[in-house]
This record gives structure tokens, sequence and C-alpha cells, in this order.
């Protein structure tokens, strides 16, 4: 679930993604209860608790006793069916809430899409989420900092179909949570949470200077920086170890300057950075320069693999919009 709110006025390019997601779960009698389309079939006004398990092919007709130990028929029974595909969890289930599970072969691949629009470069990404690790699978970005919400949702059905994947393989998506300026970043965020709450996947979020500073580390502190509009900067400081210790924060270049160089920032990494490099005065990192998909989602891979809740996709703003409501009227006579 997210913040911010799903308005109608969004891009409808997001919702043209949905249009190869299955219906969701049909409502029997209990407002929690739940079948799954394709694993089993009910009537109108048969009843099944939440927390009942329907087997595959089992149909549920009026007065039926429910057997337990197949698909899950509630909750997150509709993603989890989906989100590992071929495998099925003990008992015949499908990985509760799309997290891993151990089977007979060990820990199994997940797909999870990532998606970030906090800065210029709008950026979405298929990544799978192993015990290994995570691996690259699909990745779209485009800078252009006025067309966010025209690029991202055509982004994310391109790395979908350069994957050979939909919607409904999805087990998680990652979101970059900012700081970054209002609209752009709304966009993503908006995305995330809307594909989310269809899917019936969790959501995840990561702040998206720890996809540009975690990378850039390398046994001293280094300064993320990220473009912030106003002349001014959205930076953290992170240690040698790619873990933030200051941030993320919004000011000047030059006061972010000074308190980098109070941590012992060696070197600085990001846009931000390339753009105020005279005045931060520290030796600028070409690369990271935007967050870094498969880094996001490497900041995520341990929910991902619990399988823990999904988060609220909050927006690190830091700032007030710049566009904000009158305050009074101004006189038209003199």
């Amino acid at each position: 679930m997210s913040d911010i709110p799903v308005s109608h006025k969004y891009d409808s390019q997001v919702y043209r993604l949905m249009w190869q997601v299955p219906p969701g779960p049909e409502r029997a009698g209990d407002p929690g209860a739940t079948c799954l389309r394709g694993d089993a079939a009910s009537r109108r006004g048969d009843r099944v608790r939440r927390g009942d398990r329907v087997r595959r092919g089992d149909r549920v007709r009026r007065g039926d006793r429910v057997r337990r130990g197949g698909v899950r028929g509630a909750g997150h029974g509709a993603a989890a069916s989906r989100g590992v595909a071929g495998w099925r969890g003990p008992g015949g289930g499908a990985g509760r809430d799309g997290g891993l599970r151990r089977g007979r072969l060990g820990w199994l691949t997940v797909l999870v899409l990532v998606v970030d629009s906090s800065t210029p470069a709008v950026t979405a990404a298929l990544v799978d989420v192993s015990a290994d690790g995570v691996v690259s699978r699909a990745h779209r970005c485009t800078v252009d900092a006025r067309a966010h919400g025209e690029l991202l949702a055509p982004q994310v059905d391109a790395v979908l179909a350069d994957a050979d994947a939909r919607p409904r393989d999805l087990t998680a998506i990652v979101a970059g949570l900012g700081p970054g300026p209002f609209t752009g970043l709304r966009v993503g965020l908006v995305t995330a949470a809307t594909m989310g709450q269809v899917l019936g996947i969790p959501t995840y979020g990561v702040c998206s200077l720890d996809a540009i500073g975690y990378p850039a580390a390398s046994g001293e502190p280094v300064l993320a920086a990220s473009d912030a509009r106003r002349k001014e900067l959205y930076w953290a400081v992170y240690d040698g170890a790619g873990q933030r210790i200051v941030g993320p924060e919004v000011s000047t270049p030059a006061v972010a300057a000074v308190r980098a160089r109070e941590l012992g920032a060696t070197i600085a990494v990001g846009d931000g950075a390339h753009r105020y490099a005279e005045t931060l005065d520290l030796p600028v990192r070409v690369e990271p320069r935007y967050p870094d998909a498969t880094v996001l989602a490497l900041l995520a891979a341990e929910r991902i693999r619990a399988g823990a809740p999904g988060e609220r996709l909050t927006p690190l703003y830091l700032r007030r919009p710049d566009a904000v409501a009158a305050t009074g009227r101004k006189p038209v006579l003199p």
C-alpha cells in the first residue's frame, strides 16, 4: 500500500499494463474469503472462510467443507500462486506471500520489478532474486527530467517484453523513495503502488541515494548527491562499507560540502556532484550518476527473500512542493 493516493487522472498507461492481469479473486460469502481463478471455482453465494485452502481442481459448492493443504484461499494467495512459476510449496501450496521458500532443490529464483523516478533518469528493470544474489534480466533508462509520466509505464511494458514475462509473473516490486522533486518522484511511487495493489504483491521502498552511495563506497566515506533544483542538492554521506551515516538531506552545495568534509568524505558521486563539482571541491566519480536498479533490488533482497509484508511507499520529498495554493485573493480594482 502507499501513502500516495492513486488518482483516476493519473496517466492511463499505468492501467494499460494491467490488461495482462487476470481479474482479482472472486469474493465469496465471507468478506475476507477468496477463490483463485483457475485453482478453484465457486458459485455465487458459496462461503469460504478466511485462511481456508482449496486444492487445484476442487469445486466449492454450497455446504461443502473446504479441504486444507492446497492453494491458499485468502490474503496473498493470488500473488503466491503465480509468484514462483512452476513451484508448489509444502502441501501443494504456493510460496507464502510470494517470498522465497526452500523446496527439494533449494532456494528458487523470483522475478522482481524495480522502478525509480527520483532523478531525471526514468528507470524500469526486471531482476531475478535468489539465495545467491540479484541478477538483472532487463533494463530501460531514459534521462528526461520532464517526461517521467510519459516514459515510465512504457518502459515497464518494455522490460516485461524483453524478459518474455507478464505482470502476473512478478513476485514483488521495489521502488526508489527519493529524495526527489515532487512530480517526478510521485510517478514512480504511484506506478509501483498501483501495480502492487492490482497484482496483490508486496512493494518495498529503498532510498534512491542508497543506490548511488552504496556501490560507490570503497573503504572511504563518500558523498552521494542528486540535483534538487533551486540551486540545491539532495545528499547523504556513506561510510567505507556503503552504509548511510548522515542524510538524506537537502541544502545548498556549499553546506553539503562542509558537512561532507566534516564526516571525512573523500569522494563525491551522483548527478548532483557532477553539477556542483567546483563548489563541493571533491574528486567526482563518473559512475554511478543515477540510482542503479540492480542495487535498489539488492538493498531490498533480504525483505524479498523473507517474504516480508509489503511496505507503505512513503516519498522522501524533504521539502514542500514548488506549487502551492494561493493564500488570498488579489484585488481586482485599484
